[in-house]
């Protein structure tokens, strides 16, 4: 990042002091909580642009993850860089699901964590799973 785009996203973060330790990221965001910033021509998450910057991770090819849980969190002292199998086993160590709840579906017989999930045990497959929530098929919601 050059100063520029530096003081611009260290303009985006808020509560430095926060009693958590987080510095929550207040830009623009993913529809998943993480931050999303424009520097160098592209569009990066702002954990990363962190983690680089003033972590000094070399984060190529790797995710990086959140002790805090907290994805909009830009303190690189709550980031580390991991695969994504290292994230998966960290979320199942937290009792975190995988799936975010916005993509949940509830059907007459039960919660599922995915589409795929639901259209399964439905016996049906995603594509018609979803062209029936599109017209409002009776029985079954987006939680």
């Amino acid at each position: 990042m050059n100063s520029k785009e530096l003081a611009r996203f260290i303009s985006k973060i808020e509560g430095i002091d926060n009693p958590t330790g987080c510095w929550e990221w207040q830009g623009s965001k993913d529809w998943d909580g993480y931050g999303r910033f424009f520097a160098q021509g592209h569009l990066h998450r702002a954990h990363r642009l962190s983690a680089q910057y003033w972590g000094h991770m070399r984060i190529e090819g790797l995710q990086v993850c959140h002790h805090c849980d907290n994805p909009s969190c830009v303190n690189p002292l709550h980031l580390f860089a991991g695969t994504a199998q290292e994230n998966a086993l960290d979320a199942d160590s937290k009792g975190r699901p995988r799936i975010h709840p916005s993509r949940a579906v509830a059907t007459p017989i039960g919660d599922y964590p995915s589409m795929t999930a639901a259209a399964r045990a439905l016996g049906i497959d995603w594509s018609t799973l979803n062209r029936r929530l599109q017209q409002g098929f009776q029985g079954y919601r987006f939680r």
